[in-house]
């Protein structure tokens, strides 16, 4: 069966993008996902172990103690609810920027200057467009209310954060609790030290 078949389910092929999450998660390349590898990749501290398991086995249909591309595909597609159209051009909108990046490497190097310049600006404007478009940073910040909401509730709690977000401030406040193995514990305070100096006078910053 054929990748893209592996994706066709009730959504496009566009659908997808799941390909490339199980490229991630596949960290050896074997063209499966062991348990190992999943608790890896799709932990979030929040979820129990055995919860996670459940996860796992569920998504295993095949019950083959691993999952495939298809298992992925299939599970987290049916399960995209409101989500689908995000993921349906979030799709399509990485196979256009692989298109036109792959025709750039192509043919750059053969334009004339004026055309090289075209070249340029448009590709600093498609990443600008982008990054305003995508809301990475707003997206985020959801993300960590809702751990952290989650985590209150589960009283699984692996990094303690209070956000403060009033009106798109753009105020985060972050504290983050990190184990450091005993014996990268001098590298770990140097590159804190470092990374300090470094904001030293930058104002949107409150160390």
């Amino acid at each position: 069966m054929s990748a893209d078949k592996d994706c066709q389910t009730k959504s496009e092929v566009d659908l997808c993008i799941f390909k490339d999450i199980f490229r991630r998660a596949d960290k050896n390349d074997d063209g499966a996902i062991s348990w190992t590898e999943f608790v890896s990749y799709f932990s979030d501290g929040i979820v129990t172990d055995d919860g996670m398991r459940n996860l796992f086995n569920e998504i295993d249909s095949h019950n083959t103690n691993n999952i495939d591309t298809h298992e992925l595909c299939i599970y987290f597609t049916e399960r995209l609810g409101s989500h689908e159209p995000v993921f349906e051009s979030a799709g399509s909108l990485c196979r256009a920027v692989s298109a036109s990046v792959k025709s750039l490497a192509e043919t750059h190097a053969r334009k004339p200057p004026a055309a090289q310049f075209v070249d340029r600006f448009l590709l600093r404007e498609m990443c600008a467009h982008l990054e305003a478009q995508l809301q990475v940073a707003r997206l985020q910040r959801l993300l960590d209310r809702l751990e952290s909401r989650t985590a209150l509730v589960t009283g699984r709690t692996r990094i303690e954060e209070a956000v403060l977000d009033e009106d798109e401030a753009m105020i985060l406040i972050v504290r983050r609790r990190l184990a450091v193995q005993e014996e990268q514990l001098a590298s770990f305070l140097s590159a804190v030290r470092k990374y300090s100096s470094q904001l030293e006078g930058v104002t949107s910053c409150l160390l």
